[in-house]
């Protein structure tokens, strides 16, 4: 297993919830609830890339599961280690043949610069999606959460992830399911900063906080 790397904050946070806060009672009462608490990056897309894929339309609780089974057969989580990896251990630890062929995939193309975080640093949102989509098994909501957990951008929305979903239905619809186009017009008032919300959101939802 690869040795833990230093977990970055990002330096917009504090703006973001004083922001948040003031336009938004709601939003205001979550973020005080987890005012300690952050967004955190390890800055390793390899990292980051490979958790969301195997968090792909699974619960939180199924994910880490698997993961924690993932990381400890690679025992160093890099590309030429998932490469070289028998598709018999990952599945034992869980992951279905589709997501096998997505991470030996993700390893073969993160070989290079594509593992470096610089790489990505320079890139615009748009740039970051034109680069990952063309990747099988990275779709819309991969690249979400990488921008997010990765790249820690500051305006990303995922409106058709379920926990976000749920949360909001939760705290601002007496629990009733609302429409991804409702979801988006009332976050329209968190610009910039959709990322912070959405973190509080689904943080408020797990009990403990969400990490890609």
């Amino acid at each position: 297993m690869n040795k833990k790397s230093k977990l970055i904050k990002p330096n917009y946070w504090k703006q973001a919830c004083a922001e948040l806060s003031k336009k938004d009672l709601v939003m205001a009462k979550i973020i005080q609830s987890f005012r300690n608490e952050t967004l955190k990056s390890r800055k390793d897309p390899f990292y980051s890339i490979n958790r969301a894929i195997i968090g792909q339309q699974i619960s939180v609780k199924a994910s880490d599961s698997i993961w924690g089974k993932y990381v400890e057969a690679l025992k160093e989580l890099k590309p030429q280690t998932v490469r070289k990896v028998r598709s018999s251990t990952l599945r034992s630890c869980g992951l279905s043949s589709q997501k096998i062929k997505y991470v030996k995939n993700i390893g073969k193309h993160f070989s290079g610069e594509m593992s470096r975080f610089s790489y990505w640093e320079k890139m615009n949102d748009r740039d970051v999606e034109e680069t990952l989509i063309d990747l099988n098994g990275v779709g819309k909501w991969t690249i979400e959460m990488f921008l997010i957990f990765c790249l820690m951008r500051p305006d990303i929305f995922p409106v058709a992830d379920i926990g976000l979903q749920r949360s909001i239905a939760n705290h601002y619809n007496h629990g009733k399911r609302m429409s991804e186009k409702q979801i988006e017009n009332l976050a329209c008032s968190w610009k910039p900063w959709r990322t912070v919300a959405t973190w509080y959101l689904w943080r408020a939802l797990d009990p403990v906080p969400v990490c890609y």
